[in-house]
This record gives structure tokens, C-alpha cells and sequence, in this order.
């Protein structure tokens, strides 16, 4: 079997859109390979019976997309940065895309799913619509004054969830097997804030309630052993997969290769990675048994504290929304769920001494099919500082003025975390792209949202989230002024800089990196 490397990225290949059928171009490679068997596949053959990666999209200008917005950040006057941000503005439609009607026309051709709507692309390598993403892509499009795109978006997630039972990684055949972090309950209060539509929430709560079936039951659900002898429910990140993932099958066949030919710890390895996906942090050390080595990676014996805070919280919006909706039955048995979570989480994963919740490490993987019966006990992984620790206080796990809230927020000031040009991942510099200085955008917005929200309700100066949203700022415009491009992540020790590691080189764009620009200049201005 040939592995021949014609693209440096393997996503590239598995985004290939096919010329005809998949039975004839089988048939015709099998022809070729019969004429040629030891020649690998070259150039030549690939554009015979494939089109170019990313060809079945159609770029598209939002119907709602205005050049010059009225009232556009009235409290950034400061010239360059207010050309910078309305640079960040004219971004969407540069990375907004429809599936072109091939897709619909032959979708065995294509590994892109059809989708209803229009919808905006992280940019570069990431061709497709992607789940947690679209979280601070909306909050930067309601600044831009595009609630419709908004909407569009979100309904495009919820189609997607109506047709799989639950909301993919992102908009590929091969990301059905997994989901990401569950923000779409977040992302529909942000549009019906926004826009005030009873139907369109009652109709989204239908569906976010299936979502929530999915994150709750097994194998995604864990039943756990409390101190006192009682059992409590927690979540963790578990992909239905024992294969390498086909957007990155070399780099899964070389880390599995690592563990010999063992193919039993070969497909538990591809299973933990693909969960390590689904987690949005791909890859850390967060997941790994020996805190380095990608091998020994085992996400499906993490319970993690940042799903645990996102599935708090979408307990909290299901309460809201039937409360809005009417519903008082379904309004109490989300209320009921979100106690229970927080209660589970206070015993299982706050830990004292450092004033944080910490992910849990099951003693034992449950038995397939028996979750519900037999409990399992879990440790704190106590090694290691990383701020997915820090995510509950911007759920509401503790409430704002709270003492825990407040000694969490301090324990954030002092854990090392805080840099120069923004809050590191973690404290372990080990090549991977979800660990050490690597800045990313969607944890910036969520701590400054935290540390704003909890230094207020203290009413006392510091480095809250003012501080820390200008840090972030000034990073993000310094590396434009610099390179003219908006990246995924950036180094938080170097102010301006782009961040690094991981399987693929930094990528330019950048969807969710624009809307938490967008999104903190609209609450917090210009004041370096």
C-alpha cells in the first residue's frame, strides 16, 4: 500500500471533491494500479479524477453586510484602530461561503455535508463550518450588525443536529463521529437576544434538547462514585471512532505506530485522539498520561471541567429558555440538572488549595453498555496549570459575588497563566498547539468575561477583565500592523506575535479570532 505524499497537509486529501462516482473512479484507480502496481499515485492521476480542495464552496456577500455600519464601535476613535476594526468588518465577506449545488446533486462525490444556509469559514486550511467556532463568530457578527447571518448560522448547526442527532466537529463526512464543545444552547440566546423571536426559540429548544440527550447519556455520560457512598453524572469527551482520523491519518498512523502492533492499543489510541478533538484542545497535555507524550494520550478517561462547565451552562439556557417558553415542567427538570451538575462538580472537581476545578481522571475506563450500573471512582488530576481550570467561573458554576468566585479569580491572577499579550494555555511547553504560551481566542474571551464579571461584583481595582481585554487587544493589532492578517492563536509572552506547534502550521483568517476582536472592542474600547 502506497502512502504517497503528494499534499504536505493530509486534510487536503479527504477535502478532494470526486469528478464521478466514487464505483468509477475505484474502478479506473484499480485499472491504473493494475497497468503501474508499483508506481505511487502522482499529480497526473489526482486531477483526472479529482477537483480542487475546497471547489464545492461558493463564496457569498451576506444580504445583511454593510460596508460602512451606522453606529459601527461609536467609542473607538482612534484612527488606525478604527481602521483595523473596520478591516475585521469587511473580513465576512471574504470568509463567507455557500455549498455549491454539486453537493446536493451528488453527495457521494463530496465529503462536504449540505447545508441550508450560508456560513463563514475559519480561513485557510479549515474549509468548512465548524461547531464551536461559530460561538465568537456570531458575537462579532452581531457587532457587525449581521444578526440574519447570525441566525443563518445557527440554523445551519441546528440542521445539522436535526439530521445526526448531534452537531458534528464540523461540516465533513469525517467529522461525524464526533461533536466539539456544546455552545449551541449559547448561541441561540445570543440571537434570540438579539433578535426577539419567540418561533425561532421554541424551535431551536425542540432541538437543543436532543443535543442534550447526547452529551447525557453514555458513553458521553458517566455515572461516578461520590465521597459519601452517593452517585453523581458527569461528561467527557468520547468520539465513536477506533480508526485515524482521515484529515489526519498520517500523523494518527505515526503516533499509533509508537505502540507496536498491538491493534487493540492502536484503536483505543485513535478513539482517545479523535476525543481530543471533539475537545477543541487538539492536542495537550491535559490528555496525556505522561503529561508529554502524545502516545499515551487517554481523553476518555478525562472528565473534563471545561464540558462539565459548558453542559452547566447549557442546563442553565434550557431553564431559561422553557421559563421564556411557558414550560415550567421542563424548566424545572433543567434547573434540577444544572443544581445536581454543580453539586457534583463543587465535590469532584474544586480543588481547595489552588482554588480551581480541576479535571477528574477516571481509576478504571466503565464497562461498554453497563455505565448506568456499575459507578466508577475518578481522582483529580491535580499536575499541571491550564486554563480550561478557569472555564466554570465563566459558566456561572460559582456565582460572581461568591467567595469562590473570588478566590478563583485571584488563584487565575497568580497561577502564571497571565502574560504580556494574553492568558497562556497552560504552563507546559511540549510542542503541542493547546498547551504552553499558545494564546488561543476563544479562551481570552471567556476568562476576561469571567474576571469582568466577578471583579465587578467585588467592586475593587485590579488586573480584572478591562486589563486583560486590552492585552488581548493590543496583541491582535500589533500582529496586524505587523503581518496584516488575523491568526488562529498568538504567543502570549510576545505581544504581536503569532502562536506555534501542533500538527499544522499556524493558520491566517481567522474566523473566531475576529469575532472576540470585534466583540471586546464593542465592550470594552480602545485604552492601551
Amino acid at each position: 500500500m502506497h502512502q504517497a505524499v503528494l499534499f504536505e497537509d493530509s486534510k487536503t486529501y479527504v477535502d478532494l471533491p470526486l469528478n464521478s462516482a466514487p464505483s468509477e473512479v475505484l474502478q479506473a484507480v484499480k485499472d491504473e494500479n493494475s497497468k503501474k502496481p508499483d508506481a505511487a499515485p502522482g499529480q497526473i492521476e489526482m486531477q483526472q479524477h479529482f477537483r480542487a480542495a475546497g471547489s464545492d464552496l461558493e463564496p457569498h456577500i451576506p444580504s445583511d453586510f454593510g460596508p460602512d455600519p451606522i453606529d459601527f464601535l461609536p467609542e473607538i476613535t482612534d484612527t488606525a484602530v478604527r481602521t483595523w476594526a473596520l478591516a475585521l468588518h469587511h473580513l465576512w465577506p471574504q470568509l463567507c461561503r455557500k455549498v455549491a449545488d454539486t453537493v446536493l446533486e451528488h453527495p457521494e462525490r463530496h465529503s462536504l455535508l449540505p447545508l441550508p444556509g450560508y456560513f463563514f469559514i475559519p480561513g485557510q486550511r479549515f474549509r468548512e463550518l465548524y461547531y464551536w467556532d461559530t460561538y465568537w463568530v456570531i458575537k462579532g457578527l452581531l457587532v457587525s450588525q449581521m444578526p440574519g447571518s447570525a441566525e443563518t448560522v445557527v440554523r445551519n448547526l441546528l440542521h445539522l443536529l436535526d439530521e445526526y442527532g448531534h452537531v458534528p466537529n464540523g461540516s465533513r463526512t469525517y467529522y461525524l463521529n464526533r461533536s466539539q464543545p456544546p455552545l449551541l444552547s449559547s448561541m441561540v440566546s445570543l440571537v434570540f437576544e438579539a433578535k426577539k423571536d419567540a418561533i425561532f426559540l421554541a424551535e431551536a429548544f425542540e432541538a437543543l434538547q436532543t443535543e442534550y440527550e447526547y452529551w447525557t447519556r453514555p458513553p458521553k455520560a458517566v455515572t461516578l462514585a461520590g465521597p459519601n457512598g452517593e452517585t453523581m453524572r458527569l461528561s467527557r469527551f468520547y468520539a465513536d471512532t477506533m480508526q485515524p482520523r482521515p484529515e489526519s491519518y498520517r500523523e494518527d498512523v505515526a503516533t499509533a505506530a509508537q505502540l507496536g502492533a498491538n491493534e487493540e492499543e492502536q484503536e483505543r489510541l485513535y478513539r482517545d485522539i479523535a476525543s481530543a478533538a471533539e475537545s477543541g484542545w487538539d492536542f495537550s497535555s491535559r490528555w496525556m498520561a505522561d503529561g508529554h507524550t502524545l502516545a499515551t494520550i487517554q481523553t476518555t478517561r478525562v472528565i473534563p471541567a471545561d464540558l462539565n462547565a459548558f453542559m452547566y451552562k447549557m442546563e442553565t439556557d434550557l431553564a431559561h429558555f422553557a421559563e421564556i417558553l411557558g414550560d415550567s415542567r421542563l424548566q424545572q427538570k433543567f434547573r434540577g440538572a444544572s443544581d445536581a451538575r454543580r453539586t457534583a462538580m463543587e465535590m469532584l472537581m474544586w480543588h481547595h488549595a489552588s482554588a480551581c476545578w480541576k479535571d477528574l481522571i477516571l481509576e478504571r475506563l466503565p464497562t461498554p453498555g453497563a455505565e448506568e450500573a456499575a459507578p466508577v471512582s475518578a481522582h483529580q488530576a491535580t499536575s499541571g496549570v491550564f486554563a480550561s481550570s478557569y472555564i466554570p467561573l465563566w459558566a456561572g458554576v460559582a456565582a460572581p459575588g461568591s467567595e469562590e468566585a473570588i478566590r478563583c479569580l485571584n488563584s487565575l491572577q497568580a497561577s502564571g497563566l497571565i502574560q504580556r499579550g494574553g492568558i497562556a494555555t497552560s504552563l507546559s511547553e511540549t510542542g503541542q498547539q493547546w498547551d504552553g504560551r499558545n494564546a488561543w481566542p476563544p479562551l481570552q474571551a471567556m476568562l476576561i468575561e469571567a474576571a469582568e464579571a466577578t471583579g465587578r461584583s467585588e467592586s475593587r481595582p485590579g488586573p480584572g477583565g478591562r486589563l486583560l481585554a486590552q492585552a488581548w487587544l493590543e496583541t491582535c493589532f500589533k500582529a496586524w500592523q505587523k503581518h496584516g492578517q488575523m491568526f488562529e492563536k498568538y504567543d502570549a509572552t510576545m505581544p504581536g506575535s503569532p502562536g506555534g506547534d501542533g500538527e499544522y502550521p499556524v493558520q491566517a483568517g481567522f474566523g473566531w479570532t475576529n469575532g472576540v476582536a470585534l466583540a471586546l472592542l464593542n465592550e470594552y474600547g480602545w485604552n492601551p
